[in-house]
């Protein structure tokens, strides 16, 4: 399927509206390859190829968060860039890993520049609400909000033009002895990024449960259901042990201000903006 203008301005919607989304609505994760794989392989025609793209590079980048003022990969910009030029070049998953994980690691320069700029909006809100100006810190937050989409779907659009053609030269041209070298390294990815992830998890308390599980899903013969049945209740049972169900039942509210009342919708009001809490995100 070829790459139009018209479709690499919908795949690029679709990425800034999946980064937006992360910023204004509570993070409902919609960012995810293995959403968004399957997303831009419906738009494409070919959802199965986006289903197993996506599944794919959630492996690969299952470790990557944001957390605090760290920029982690671009996964809207990889994820599209990826499932689009294996579908339009007929790519192997694997040769379309070796582009997609790229292509996220340099769409992160992208969200460096957003949050850059949204300092500038961030210090303006500040004054905003020295001010009492509920309005201008609502326009600087949507300002915000604005640069992360555009610095996600303004190089999605470009990638998809440009990349399109020389991603595909480039594939035909390639001898067979490093398409292949390529295709081994793409099957490791998905190893790396779990790896990496068991990195940043890793305890004493919490390591045989891992090769438990490992153990049961490996030489059982059981199906996914069953080993994740098997995982809730393991995990129920740790959360029970180490009193999480009681801390979880716990009615007392810290910090709370005696002698202050707040309406029905006053409460639904900051219901509703606590959505955008990551509003305008910066450096700040």
């Amino acid at each position: 399927m070829e790459i139009t203008v018209g479709l690499a301005l919908i795949l690029a919607f679709v990425a800034a509206f999946a980064y937006f989304a992360r910023r204004f609505f509570g993070a409902p994760f919609i960012e995810r390859p293995i959403i968004l794989g399957p997303i831009t392989g419906l738009i494409m025609g070919d959802m199965e190829t986006g289903l197993i793209l996506g599944g794919t590079l959630e492996l690969v980048f299952m470790g990557a968060t944001a957390i605090g003022g760290s920029v982690p990969p671009n996964l809207p910009v990889g994820t599209i860039l990826g499932v689009a030029f294996a579908i339009s070049a007929n790519l192997s998953i694997e040769e379309a890993l070796v582009i997609a994980v790229p292509a996220a690691l340099l769409g992160s320069l992208g969200e460096l520049f957003a949050k850059t700029i949204s300092t500038v909006f961030a210090n303006a809100a500040d004054k905003y609400a020295d001010q009492a100006n509920t309005s201008g810190i609502s326009l600087m937050a949507h300002l915000g909000n604005l640069a992360h989409a555009l610095s996600v779907g303004i190089p999605t659009f470009i990638g998809l033009l440009i990349g399109g053609p020389a991603v595909e030269g480039l594939i035909a041209a390639l001898p067979q002895w490093l398409r292949a070298g390529l295709n081994a390294t793409g099957s490791m990815l998905p190893a790396l990024g779990f790896g990496l992830l068991l990195s940043t998890l890793a305890s004493p308390s919490l390591m045989p449960w891992f090769f438990i599980g490992f153990a049961i899903a490996a030489y059982s013969g059981w199906g996914v259901l069953g080993v994740s049945f098997v995982g809730i209740m393991a995990a129920l049972i740790f959360v029970y042990q180490k009193g999480g169900f009681n801390l979880m039942g716990s009615n007392e509210v810290v910090g709370e201000d005696e002698g202050v009342e707040f309406t029905s919708a006053e409460k639904r009001e900051f219901f509703w903006r606590s959505f955008g809490l990551q509003s305008a995100f910066s450096f700040d």
